[in-house]
């Protein structure tokens, strides 16, 4: 006891050794802590920097090859000296990714360090085929083209893995700033609890907490942009956005919209004046959508590729206005980068009041992307609101698109066949394969609705390889001989997916199908990707026989056709423009140069959807060979279709089909 009355007693005299004590040791600790996460940060910083350089690899060697490919095609607007100045930026991107501190960074993070070498070697060789390129000289490109094929895959690796390593560095970096935060919070309650022992601590500490609290700051704001911000065009990204419609959820009869826009011909822009103008373009949009609401309470928010939002407080009129303007804006011609760029938009939005009650207001990202959905199907460059109605067709086309999958992998999709007849002698002369499926919901389900669901759910390859080894399997090879050509409804797609060819090709061979039987008719893409895979299967398919069609007349006389090598066998007549036929001269007009066209490209004319005799006659008069629709034949199952090659096809299925019409007609006119 008298021990530990001592003690107490010598307590003030000690107090102030020991709060000095721990204050000399507490100011080293914490700096070197602090150092420690500065030091940090600075070296994920240093990686993320290097890793973005490697990144931009396949930029540098995307834009050379194709300022040379063009230069070579006889493009007026390269010059000598733009390819070699790409070929420069190329060479100077691989000499740095050789020095040692990239090296480091793709040893760590397992990237290809070959390639740097193997493309350092190369560049010599490179340069010497650059030089001998010549304006207008497609064969000068070859040796080009031979290094751009031998390197482009591995590049475009290269450089997704380096991008992948930027952003997993950079996730760890904000899960360290996190926790450094944590880390910079106990060190001020630590100078707290000191400071209360005199004031010359409280005062010093003060000091530092004030210090440490700016640093912390500059370390949350970081965080912050980086969190919540596009990289690229400096608006709130989705997971701000997502953050924002969180916290108006949380405001009592909130009143706002959300509005969805999607760029129209974004990828051409890409594709034609390359990606640097691309982002150039995005950056043009987001202000505009910024400005559009300037004076209103919004927020602009961008996806990633093309895809923005916006977030405007109002009712459902405010945002259509918005939409409207905003969707004008981005269709006015802009001058970028000296370059006139032209693109439309659409939009579609939704607003609170079209959420049922009790219904999240996540829902109004699910409406607004159906009604952006709307608007893209409606023509684009255009704004749909929300309907209702909308949903249920949603919620119909989920239900299909699990149904049909499950037929098409128990092989539930049955077919029929479209004849395709002479419009003057009435014999077949082909027939088009097509999909015939009952759901038992919703019933019969049109052959082109089948086919639109089997794109959304990626089911198109089972699809058509399906039907179509079922259409040979069912009429056998006496009955196929029989036919002289048969079409299959693909969408242009289906070329770009490496299995395709050869599942087709496979086909060909069990069936025995003779070279030429079988066209394509391919349905355009909304962006096509014409890659190496794609020209691949152009060629393989080719190869094995296979001609193709098409009801695009633009797309037969593209010039990337002749790129690809792809020539139609067949061009097929609209049915909106064969019944206009009957009732319009320029209509007429129009068809009569498509069939000079078609004469003129050695390729087949099919006329459809011909469902009366005056089209007939008319299409007869104006030399249209080929045709199908109702009046000509209703859609055959196989055993139909054998009876009626069996019986023929004659002039009766036209001509009696429509008295018989005009007779009822009559009858009731009587009655």
């Amino acid at each position: 006891m008298t021990a530990l009355r001592m003690l107490l007693g010598k307590l003030p005299l000690v107090r102030f050794p020991i709060i000095l004590a721990l204050f000399v040791i507490m100011l080293p600790v914490s700096y070197l802590g602090l150092a420690g996460i500065a030091d940090g940060i600075n070296n994920r910083l240093y990686f993320s920097a290097r890793l973005e350089e490697a990144s931009r690899l396949e930029l540098e060697a995307t834009t050379f090859f194709s300022k040379a490919e063009a230069f070579a095609e006889g493009d007026a607007r390269r010059t000598q000296k733009e390819v070699g100045l790409a070929l420069d930026l190329f060479w100077s991107r691989v000499d740095v990714l050789s020095t040692k501190s990239y090296r480091r960074i793709q040893e760590d993070e397992a990237l290809d360090e070959a390639l740097i070498t193997e493309l350092l070697s190369a560049m010599p060789a490179l340069e010497q085929a650059a030089a001998t390129l010549r304006q207008g000289k497609p064969e000068s490109y070859r040796d080009v083209g031979a290094f751009a094929r031998r390197y482009r895959e591995r590049i475009i690796a290269f450089s997704d893995d380096a991008n992948k390593a930027r952003r997993k560095r950079m996730n760890k970096a904000v899960e360290t700033h996190l926790k450094s935060v944590t880390t910079l919070k106990r060190i001020q309650i630590a100078y707290v609890v000191l400071g209360v022992g005199a004031v010359i601590y409280v005062l010093t500490e003060l000091y530092l907490t004030r210090r440490l609290n700016q640093r912390l700051g500059r370390s949350i704001a970081e965080n912050r942009q980086l969190l919540f911000t596009d990289h690229l065009t400096g608006i709130g990204n989705r997971a701000c956005f997502e953050n924002l419609l969180k916290e108006l959820d949380a405001v009592p009869q909130a009143d706002f919209s959300v509005i969805y826009f999607d760029l129209d011909g974004f990828k051409q822009v890409n594709d034609t004046l390359g990606h640097a103008m691309g982002d150039t373009l995005l950056k043009h949009v987001a202000s505009i959508l910024v400005a559009t609401h300037k004076d209103q309470a919004a927020a602009s928010f961008r996806f990633g590729g093309d895809e923005f939002a916006v977030l405007l407080v109002g009712g459902p009129e405010e945002a259509s206005s918005y939409a409207e303007r905003a969707v004008n804006r981005i269709a006015r011609p802009a001058v970028l980068a000296k370059n006139i760029v032209q693109v439309s938009a659409s939009a579609g939005f939704s607003h609170m009041r079209d959420l049922s009650a009790g219904e999240a207001t996540d829902a109004l990202m699910r409406n607004a992307d159906l009604a952006l959905y709307a608007a893209k199907s409606a023509g684009r460059n255009c704004v749909r609101p929300f309907v209702p109605p909308m949903l249920v067709d949603h919620e119909r086309k989920v239900r299909l698109e699990k149904a049909l999958s499950e037929a098409v992998r128990r092989g539930a999709v049955d077919i029929v066949f479209r004849p395709i007849l002479d419009l003057r002698t009435f014999a077949l002369r082909a027939v088009e394969v097509r999909p015939a499926w009952t759901d038992k919901t919703y019933g019969v389900i049109a052959p082109a609705e089948i086919r639109a669901i089997a794109e959304d759910g990626n089911l198109a390859l089972e699809l058509s390889t399906g039907i179509l080894g079922k259409a040979f399997r069912a009429l056998g090879p006496r009955v196929l001989q029989r036919i002289p050509t048969l079409y299959l409804d693909i969408p242009e797609n289906l070329l770009s997916q490496p299995t395709f060819a050869g599942h087709l090709c496979r086909l060909l061979d069990e069936f025995s199908i003779e070279r030429g039987r079988l066209q394509l008719e391919l349905r355009r893409d909304e962006k096509p990707d014409y890659g190496e895979t794609y020209l691949a299967s152009i060629r393989r398919l080719r190869d094995a026989g296979v001609a193709f069609a098409t009801k695009d007349i633009g797309r037969a006389i593209d010039r990337r056709n002749r790129l690809a090598n792809l020539d139609f066998g067949t061009l097929k007549l609209d049915r909106a423009l064969v019944e206009e036929v009957s009732r319009s001269e320029r209509s007429r007009g129009v068809v009569a140069g498509l069939a000079v066209l078609a004469r003129q490209m050695s390729a087949a004319i099919v006329a459809q959807g011909i469902d009366s005799t005056d089209d007939l006659k008319r299409l007869r008069q104006m030399n249209i060979a080929l045709g199908e629709g109702r009046a000509l034949s209703p859609v055959l199952s196989p055993p139909e279709l054998v009876k009626r090659l069996d019986e023929g096809f004659g002039a009766f299925d036209a001509v009696t089909r429509e008295k018989g019409a005009a007779q009822r007609r009559a009858t009731l006119r009587l009655m």
